[in-house]
Order: structure tokens, then C-alpha cells, then sequence
């Protein structure tokens, strides 16, 4: 049986997802006082990374592997950047979700990562400059050691 172009081009995309990182940059949720979870992220003056998001269970979702998260935690350590992990809140109860699960779904190794922000998506949003230059370290470490 021989493929067409198109199937052969998902063979090759699924092939490359296989072999590749992925760190999707997103913001986080900050813990405020409406929120009493402690599963979100604070200012620290750090970057945030969160494990899994999503929505409607494993569907519409994406979850870093152990090995991943190892990898990730000895690049920051080694290149001296802090870091912390949040989630966005409960599966289906709101709280948010990325297009990370996308990349997910071709096999790529995939975390969200990012500056946790105070008051998303409303007119005045609110993040911490050194949040912003840690997560900017984190990426040039990303980069340069995964």
C-alpha cells in the first residue's frame, strides 16, 4: 500500500515531534487572596513551570514526564536559574489551559513555562520585572543546555 503526500508529511511531523523539547511559553496564575490553592504560583523572583494544563480530562490535555522535568531541573540548577512549579488550577473548573497539548499530541516533550501574573487577561495586568528577567534566563538556559 503506498502513502500519499499528505500521510507521508504526518509521518514525518509525528517522526520529528518524537525527537523533539518543547518549552511553551505562557504565563501562570498568581496566588492572590481569592485564591486559597496552594498549587499557584507566587512572585519569587522566578520563572514557573507547570506540569500539565488542559481541559476535559487527557483529551485536550499535555503532561510532562519525570524524565523531562529532571532534564529541565538540572539545566536550571546548573545554569543558576530559580525556578518554581504551579498548576493553573483544577481540571474543568476553570483556571485556564494552553495550546500545549497540540505540540503533545506529536509525541514532543512539552511544559509551560512563564511569569506568573496578577489579574490575567484584564486590563491591567500585573507581573514582577524580576519574574520577567528570570524567566528570561530560563530560556537562554533551555536553549543553549536541552
Amino acid at each position: 500500500m503506498v502513502k500519499g503526500k499528505d500521510d507521508f508529511k504526518k509521518i514525518k511531523c509525528r517522526k520529528t515531534g518524537k525527537t523533539s523539547l518543547h518549552c511553551f511559553g505562557e504565563i501562570s496564575i498568581l496566588l492572590s487572596g481569592s485564591h486559597l490553592e496552594n498549587t499557584f504560583s507566587r512572585w519569587y523572583l522566578m520563572i514557573v513551570f507547570n506540569k500539565f494544563t488542559g481541559s476535559r480530562g487527557k483529551a485536550g490535555s499535555n503532561d510532562a514526564n519525570a524524565e523531562y522535568l529532571a532534564k529541565i531541573r538540572g539545566v536550571m540548577d546548573d545554569s543558576d536559574v530559580s525556578y518554581q512549579f504551579a498548576e493553573l488550577g483544577k481540571v474543568d473548573a476553570g483556571g485556564g489551559g494552553t495550546i500545549a497539548y497540540i505540540m503533545a499530541n506529536y509525541g514532543m516533550e512539552v511544559i509551560d513555562s512563564g511569569v506568573a501574573v496578577l489579574s490575567m487577561h484584564a486590563p491591567w495586568e500585573v507581573t514582577s520585572k524580576a519574574d520577567v528577567y528570570e524567566a528570561y534566563k530560563g530560556y537562554v538556559a533551555f536553549l543553549k543546555n536541552m
